[in-house]
């Protein structure tokens, strides 16, 4: 019989023997989970503004998350209990440092560490109120769906690390389609999924059995088994519904979480052997075949490569139409705030500029000031108003090379398996284009030399009118100019990002490619090899199944 351990290693050497790189995240997710005191992780995963911020406060009893009504958390947290109060934060380098409570913010929120600029890994909080949950941490991901496209794709990348999946759906948009597909990709890497039904508070008495009906019906028919599903409220009179989630979903998961792990550990690795194995076995059919035979998959093998320089051709076309594209829809998009920023900016210089005794330098360097404050405040209010439409614009650019990328790889498995005779597990690349940067802001000179500016010895309130209609007449100019760079920023930030989905989909067509090839071309001489690592896996089957029999 094998430990977890050997089963491991076995499955780590036979990847890198092999060429497997697929299995890299699970292999990872599995080697943390072996430590005996390893926290078993509860992923709180779902939809921006779904309620896992609250959700999570309200199990903590503490508001130590941050919430709002804007996309808020951009760094995965975690929550464990300690018996006392901490907080850390664990840099993308791997530098771990502690910081306050009051510190959090600044490193979890979009507003204050936007991009995540500050390159956070997770933030880590220790909380003596987890007390009944000993042995799990509880894990708040980014808000799927949000116009923060990079939020979507950390979330996704944490799936290979999670024990126990809570789904937050809030109650007054129950179960779309996104929520469905998130539950599919969820029950890949966790054994055990719950669907929390956020904001019940927001259904009348007579409501909530009928959504709740709706909801397990729905996932019952899309998944052919029951998924648990609880209603929560954090309002003060819904403290049954709490009370109720915590005894029949929480306390029975945390009361043994030795048992947890190892029943999560074991769902991750049966995964990864089965998948190990179909590779295995599928390079056993192609060693098997005649030299006729092998002559006709390394065909295959130089057609799928003539195949993918195709893809990487039409990817490079697709991406020069779409950089066209965003300029012109850009521009026409932000120019079209043009008149009102105009109008506005007018009025505010005259509000600032009127009743005040100046010089001709105090005036100049007061109307830079207007202007610096007025675009710092109106394009950054623009953006944010006009940040969905344009991020949607690089997520549809990446979810056409999602779908070319997928294409090819779903063809390539269906010709592969039909040329050996055996199965190939498919692997799908996944879009996840990060956010923009906020736009900068430059001002021109109020005038054309600074010879002019000589005039300081000359009161302002001589020429005022003159000066006044002077400075309006900037106006038209630097609303256009800062909006044209606003836009032209964009639209280089959006093709930035929209390359960066194109290279991570065509590296891992690339990879999936590689690894069928070398599949392929397996030959008689590696077939003792080949063996030999499918011997080990029937072994640990035959064990596993002798266990579940006991």
């Amino acid at each position: 019989m094998r430990n977890p351990e050997s089963r491991l290693s076995a499955i780590q050497t036979i990847s890198a023997n092999f060429g497997i790189k697929a299995l890299g995240g699970q292999l990872s997710a599995c080697k943390s989970l072996l430590s005996e005191n390893a926290a078993v992780n509860v992923a709180v995963l779902g939809k921006f503004k779904a309620g896992k911020s609250s959700f999570l406060n309200s199990l903590a009893d503490r508001e130590v998350l941050p919430t709002g009504a804007v996309p808020v958390t951009a760094v995965v947290t975690g929550l464990y209990w300690s018996p006392s109060e901490s907080a850390s934060v664990e840099l993308l380098g791997g530098e771990n440092s502690p910081i306050s409570f009051g510190e959090i913010a600044g490193y979890v929120t979009e507003e204050l560490n936007p991009k995540n600029l500050r390159g956070a890994a997770l933030v880590e909080i220790g909380l003596p109120t987890l007390a009944a949950y000993k042995g799990a941490r509880f894990i708040d991901t980014p808000g799927l769906d949000s116009a923060l496209r990079h939020n979507t794709e950390t979330s996704l990348d944490w799936l290979p690390n999670t024990g126990l999946a809570l789904i937050t759906v809030s109650a007054d948009a129950p179960l779309s389609e996104q929520d469905l597909e998130l539950i599919e990709k969820t029950r890949r890497h966790s054994p055990q999924i719950i669907v929390i039904l956020t904001k019940a508070d927001r259904l009348t008495p007579e409501e909530l059995p009928q959504v709740l009906a709706f909801v397990r019906g729905k996932l019952k028919d899309r998944f052919g088994q029951e998924i648990p599903v609880y209603p929560f409220s954090i309002k003060e009179e819904f403290a049954a519904l709490r009370e109720e989630f915590r005894a029949k979903a929480l306390s029975p998961f945390t009361a043994d979480i030795g048992a947890e792990r190892a029943k999560i550990l074991e769902h991750k690795l049966g995964s990864l052997e089965r998948q190990c194995k179909d590779y295995l076995l599928a390079a056993k059919a192609a060693a098997q075949k005649s030299a006729e035979e092998r002559i006709v998959l390394e065909a295959l093998a130089l057609e799928q490569k003539a195949r993918f320089e195709t893809l990487c051709r039409d990817f490079k076309a697709i991406s020069a139409r779409n950089a066209e594209q965003y300029r012109l829809q850009i521009e026409r998009l932000i120019l079209a705030h043009r008149p009102v920023l105009v109008k506005e900016l007018k009025a505010e210089i005259q509000e600032k500029l009127l009743g005040r005794a100046m010089n001709l330098l105090e005036m100049t360097r007061n109307y830079t000031a207007v202007m610096e404050e007025f675009f710092a405040g109106k394009t950054a209010v623009l953006f944010e108003a006009e940040k969905y439409r344009l991020e949607k614009l690089t997520h549809d650019s990446a979810g056409s090379f999602a779908a070319m990328v997928n294409d090819f790889i779903s063809r390539l498995s269906q010709e592969a398996e039909k040329a050996l005779g055996a199965r190939l597990p498919q692997s799908r690349w996944e879009p996840g284009p990060e956010k923009l940067p906020a736009p900068n802001v430059r001002i021109s000179q109020a005038f054309d030399s600074h010879i002019e500016l000589l005039w300081f010895l000359i009161p302002a309130r001589l020429l005022r009118n003159r000066l006044l209609k002077h400075f309006s007449g900037l106006v038209p100019f630097e609303v256009e100019k800062n909006l044209t760079r606003l836009a032209m920023g964009l639209a280089a930030g959006l093709n930035n990002k929209a390359e960066n989905a194109m290279g991570s989909a065509l590296e891992h067509a690339k990879n999936t490619l590689e690894t069928v090839e070398r599949l392929l071309c397996s030959t008689p001489d590696t077939m003792n090899k080949i063996e030999s690592a499918l011997a080990g896996f029937d072994t640990a089957f035959s064990s596993t199944r002798d266990r579940k029999s006991a």
